[in-house]
């Protein structure tokens, strides 16, 4: 009895002194049972893949050097001489696959509930922190320095150059100059442990304090334990099959970008497949510009959405709303298991 006292005790000096309750209210999302509240907890799965990029990544840095000359060496060096380096590195590479994943889905069930109608700038939140984590998966990717990473930052560079109005700054400001040299991987790597990281630290702080109201003190209570339990689930769940995964399936790593083989054909991670196909339909520049401004397009959209009228939202959303929510959701199962089987053919490949 007096141990349960002192656990109450606790719970409300936690939360009178800290935002701890508002945080976790933040992350479970609103009451719901039974389907939809297992549906919501990819709110506590991006939080654990979050976390996991940042200590992998921290891990990662105190091996790496951030030179032409140097970075495929210590990138091998991770893969094949430090302990458990490779297991590290592919849960970098792999969870950066998955929290773009499970953030689309996040969006998807939050548009199925019109939560941008709601909460706008929750919604906002969210798109913002997409975009920076994409932006982030782009810039990895060129740090192994293979040619796999070099076919990755030419693309960047045209994507740069196809901005409108800033095409020829923004690529030269990412290059360091005119073209790929030393100074282009230093940049990328300063944005990509950081200038991203910290922007998306902000977003995720911002986040988390838009509260909601949430009626009926003990009924809230009692629901955000529950749903907690069902994040943490969902969470473990997640973290254990990526690992399980990670143990069989190294992260790729082509020869180095000085000795590009005849033939080789470079693949982007699963997030980037839809660019792949783009490039094999259209001309290389045309679809580095046109890929550079759907993207746009398609973040302005999400960001402008909360601020459309209803009408036209009723429109856009209602029947043909679950259709859209399906049409995502599949696709990106899709892209997944297409990833998923590519990357055991590779396996299978080099042995």
């Amino acid at each position: 009895m007096a141990e349960e006292v002192d656990r109450k005790g606790a719970a409300v000096w936690l939360a009178r002194s800290t935002a701890f309750d508002e945080v976790l209210r933040v992350l479970v999302d609103e009451p719901t049972e039974g389907f939809s509240a297992w549906a919501r907890t990819t709110a506590g799965i991006v939080a654990m893949l979050l976390a996991l990029q940042f200590v992998t990544g921290a891990l990662l840095s105190f091996y790496y050097l951030p030179s032409t000359e140097g970075a495929h060496t210590t990138v091998a060096y991770i893969e094949k001489v430090a302990s458990a380096g490779y297991w590290f590195r592919s849960l970098h590479h792999y969870g950066s696959q998955l929290l773009t994943l499970f953030l689309v889905l996040h969006l998807a069930q939050k548009f199925w509930r019109r939560a941008y109608a709601r909460k706008p700038v929750a919604w906002i939140a969210t798109v913002l922190l997409l975009a920076f984590v994409m932006a982030s998966g782009a810039t990895g990717y060129s740090l192994p320095w293979d040619a796999s990473a070099f076919f990755s930052t030419r693309i960047g560079e045209g994507m740069a150059s196809g901005l409108p109005l800033l095409g020829e700054t923004a690529r030269r400001w990412l290059l360091g100059g005119t073209e790929i040299s030393p100074l282009t991987l230093v940049r990328l790597f300063a944005l990509h442990v950081l200038v991203v990281p910290f922007i998306i630290l902000l977003v995720v702080i911002a986040r988390l304090f838009i509260f909601r109201e949430i009626s009926g003190e003990e009924m809230r209570r009692a629901w955000v334990r529950n749903q907690f339990v069902r994040n943490a689930t969902s969470a473990s769940v997640v973290f254990f099959a990526l690992a399980l995964f990670a143990t069989r399936i190294h992260a790729p790593l082509g020869p180095p970008a000085t000795e590009l083989l005849p033939g080789y054909l470079p693949r982007p991670g699963a997030q980037f497949l839809w660019l792949f196909q783009l490039l094999k339909y259209l001309p290389g520049r045309l679809a580095l510009a046109a890929a550079a401004i759907l993207l746009l397009i398609i973040f302005m959209t999400l960001i402008a959405l909360p601020f459309l009228s209803l009408a036209s939202l009723r429109e856009i959303t209602g029947r043909p709303r679950r259709l859209i929510g399906r049409a995502v959701f599949a696709t990106m199962l899709a892209l997944f298991f297409t990833q998923t089987n590519r990357l055991f053919s590779m396996n299978r490949s080099s042995r």
